[in-house]
């Protein structure tokens, strides 16, 4: 049975999915705003996702955590 994930795995794992899942919205309402129709707009959800850039998030939730333990 494969080890469970770290307390730091879990966090980066949820800081990601929450990131994922704000940008998802964002683009979703912004596509809406645009006139966009709903298929559109979702299509540009998962642009948004697709373009998600997983080391910059790491980096940031890197930093995150390194100002808060300071």
């Amino acid at each position: 049975m494969p080890d469970k994930p770290t307390v730091y795995q879990k966090s980066l794992a949820e800081f990601i999915k929450r990131n994922c899942i704000d940008s998802a919205k964002q683009a979703y309402i912004d596509a809406l705003i645009a006139g966009l129709c709903q298929e559109g707009a979702f299509e540009a959800s998962i642009s948004a996702l697709e373009m998600t850039d997983i080391d910059v998030l790491i980096k940031q939730f890197e930093k995150e955590l390194n100002s808060h333990s300071n």
